[in-house]
């Protein structure tokens, strides 16, 4: 069995981004469970949930990435970016083959595959972007974390 070591930790959750954030909202017992604003709720049951408002103020993602993955593959690119500060580690000077990723995730990129599903219907092939097939399932954010980083080593998604 190959050693490995989990060397940082990056927080990306409705009660906080960035571990510290996050432990001291969650010891203070507030509930992060609000109305929904990132989309029309009218048409569901729920209309409250967790959602994850300021993630761009953690983010030095391009815009030009950011139209080509869903918010989840965004929210592992901070997460990752976090976890390496946490870890004090400069990517740039480790051997990327012996770098890898475990990255968990529920349910892989819904909010764009949804979009771009409701597209096809109202356009047509033509109103679908590209970018769709890569965008959505449950390995993508391993993927574009790989990519950004230049990590060749094992990578793993965990889907729970």
């Amino acid at each position: 069995m190959d050693k490995i070591a989990i060397t940082g930790i990056g927080v990306v959750t409705p009660s906080g981004i960035g571990k510290r954030q996050f432990w001291a909202n969650l010891k203070s017992g507030r509930s992060f469970i609000k109305e929904i604003t990132r989309f029309d709720a009218s048409f569901y049951p729920s209309h409250i949930a967790g959602q994850i408002d300021d993630l761009d103020k953690y983010s030095h993602i391009s815009e030009r990435l950011l139209k080509k993955i869903d918010a989840f593959s965004h929210m592992a690119l901070v997460a990752s970016d976090l976890a390496l500060q946490d870890a004090g580690i400069d990517i740039k000077n480790e051997d990327p083959g012996l770098v890898g990723i475990f990255l968990g995730n529920a349910i892989g990129g819904w909010l764009y595959a949804e979009t771009e599903l409701r597209d096809l219907y109202l356009e047509g092939r033509e109103g679908v972007s590209p970018y769709m097939a890569s965008a959505w399932f449950p390995a993508a954010p391993q993927g574009q974390v790989s990519i950004y980083y230049g990590i060749k080593g094992f990578s793993k998604t965990i889907v729970s």
